[in-house]
């Protein structure tokens, strides 16, 4: 009993504690050997054009930090309504504020009005002013305080505002200020990147050069996605101009050059609001103690310039990393090759029979040769006993029977002597 449970513990030890190890198996088929050397032939092709020459993978990298100089040339006009003159808005007056950082807005519409003054002037919003709506005094509206006191016509509340309002539909009818598309935008763009201790700029020379560093409002307005000026005319737009350095300090014959590529970024569609538009007041002289001034809501394309990129420099830690993870990818042609032969070919039953098969430690094979050789032992033993008890019985024996198992015996005898 003893011995029969310590085999029962080396069997369980046996089941439980494997090593698993790889077989080679030749699979002669064309057609997976051919699956097999083109996927390889594939990885190698990725390691090398895509991670090593198209994204320099050889190379440690640094992001640039810069800064955008942008300014405007040109002029525009509207004409008088009431007296048809031309009224003359060139850059100073188109662009507002003068300056702003690393961003432009040009002014291509307007809705002015002329001579405001604190004073008591009739409201115009029907949500906020109307007199059915009670007026209030102290009561803060649209467009100003209320006084507590009704028109003279009876629709609008009296409110202290700057007098005359803004018309309450002017927006539908700004003054579209003609020229601005020849207007011209020159940009410059000056970046660091400090790890290399490598400046680069987009100064070309001496003169701007067109379509580089010197653009038109149209130009740009186009290049953005949008195919017709009059579009955003009269309700303005916002625009990203995306400046892009991509050096490649092992190779650095001529200075690196930037690209530069415009997108919209406004909903041309949206209900709510779309374009780009806002208010500034031209305050002019005190006369008799009261300040007046003129109001401009403008319409206009607004453009921020956006600095990015990156440089990049031959190091041998990145190279290492980038080769080696890409020669890992070479087990995935053996794992895909295994799964066809394997699984879906014609022979895969018994290419897994070859591949997956059971094996055993010499000492396990030890021990089933001399359990093997114990029964044999005990095989004769029984064997013996069946002829002498043949022998002994006083029943009749077949003499053939008798005589074959009595040879048999000595034969087997014999065999053991030797």
């Amino acid at each position: 009993e003893p011995n029969r449970n310590m085999k029962d513990v080396r069997d369980l030890l046996a089941r439980t504690l494997q090593y698993t190890t790889v077989q080679l198996v030749h699979i002669h088929s064309w057609k997976l050997g051919l699956f097999y050397y083109l996927l390889q032939l594939s990885i190698v092709a990725y390691i090398f054009f895509w991670i090593l020459l198209w994204n320099r993978g050889y190379q440690s990298f640094d992001s640039v930090v810069g800064v955008a100089f942008v300014k405007v040339k040109g002029n525009s006009y509207y004409l008088n309504s009431e007296t048809g003159d031309i009224v003359l808005w060139d850059a100073v007056d188109a662009v507002y504020p003068s300056k702003e950082a690393d961003a432009l807005f040009v002014t291509t519409s307007v809705i002015p009005t002329f001579g405001q003054k604190q004073e008591i002037c009739e409201g115009n919003d029907i949500a906020t002013e109307s007199c059915a709506g009670g007026c209030v005094t102290g009561k803060s509206t649209l467009n100003g305080i209320m006084t507590g006191t009704c028109g003279s016509d009876g629709k609008f509340c009296l409110i202290h505002s700057w007098c005359p309002l803004e018309g309450p539909d002017s927006h539908a009818d700004p003054r579209v200020l003609l020229g601005v598309e020849d207007m011209t935008v020159f940009m410059r763009f000056n970046g660091l990147f400090a790890h290399f201790g490598y400046r680069v700029d987009n100064a070309n020379g001496s003169e701007p050069v067109m379509g580089f560093n010197l653009f038109t409002v149209g130009d740009i307005v186009r290049r953005s996605g949008v195919k017709n000026f009059a579009d955003i005319a009269t309700s303005g737009a916002e625009i990203i101009a995306n400046v892009e350095f991509d050096c490649n300090l092992d190779f650095l014959w001529e200075p690196c050059l930037p690209t530069v590529s415009f997108d919209r970024v406004d909903s041309s569609h949206a209900e709510l609001s779309h374009g780009y538009n806002f208010r500034y007041p031209r305050y002019t002289d005190v006369t008799n103690g009261t300040r007046s001034r003129d109001l401009f809501k403008v319409f206009g394309v607004r453009i921020h310039v956006l600095l990015s990129g990156r440089a990049g420099r031959f190091d041998i830690v990145p190279a290492i990393l980038a080769i080696g993870s890409g020669l890992g990818l070479l087990g995935l042609a053996a794992v895909l090759s295994d799964i066809i032969g394997l699984y879906l070919s014609p022979g895969s039953a018994s290419y897994l029979k070859l591949k997956y098969s059971k094996g055993e430690s010499p000492s396990s094979q030890t021990e089933r040769e001399l359990e093997l050789e114990h029964d044999h032992e005990h095989g004769n033993e029984d064997r013996n006993e069946h002829v002498r008890g043949a022998l002994d019985s006083p029943r009749s024996v077949n003499v053939n029977e008798t005589t074959f198992l009595l040879d048999r015996e000595r034969e087997e005898s014999s065999n053991g002597n030797l």
